[in-house]
């Protein structure tokens, strides 16, 4: 059997907006070839460090897809951690582990960050029906740590 070549990402970018019905969220993806690192603003080192781990695992010449879900809520029960209510979520599927941030853009930034080995289930395709799982295995994890 020929060494797999193609390796795919899955990137679960998650904005709180107030204003929206929490029961109609805006979603959106696209397949990507390069990485979405220039549009993380705020997280772009964190997101360069993460990606920079996961190729470390990759076959030389490996050929990557990024999927990216951009996902706007009014649903504040998915952006509270820990007592307290964060603008933005980031998560990222790699191959064996899965990172998330938890982060504001305010003056003096909040940030929660981690990474696991964590039991997802998961579609790139479909991950508009499975992200409120996935975020439910993340904050387990917290409140398991903490």
């Amino acid at each position: 059997m020929a060494p797999r070549v193609y390796f795919e990402f899955v990137v679960l970018r998650m904005t709180y907006d107030s204003h929206l019905h929490p029961n109609k969220p805006r979603i959106s993806f696209t397949h990507r070839k390069h990485s979405p690192s220039a549009s993380l603003i705020e997280a772009r080192d964190w997101f360069d460090l993460v990606m920079a781990r996961e190729r470390s695992k990759l076959p030389q010449g490996s050929k990557l897809r990024y999927t990216e879900w951009r996902i706007i809520s009014g649903d504040a029960k998915l952006f509270y951690v820990e007592g307290y209510l964060y603008d933005k979520i980031l998560v990222f599927m790699g191959e064996e582990s899965n990172y998330w941030m938890f982060y504001e853009n305010v003056q003096r930034p909040r940030r929660i960050e981690g990474s696991g080995r964590l039991p997802l289930t998961y579609c790139a395709c479909c991950l508009k029906s499975q992200y409120k799982t996935v975020l439910d295995t993340i904050k387990n994890c917290l409140s398991r740590k903490g």
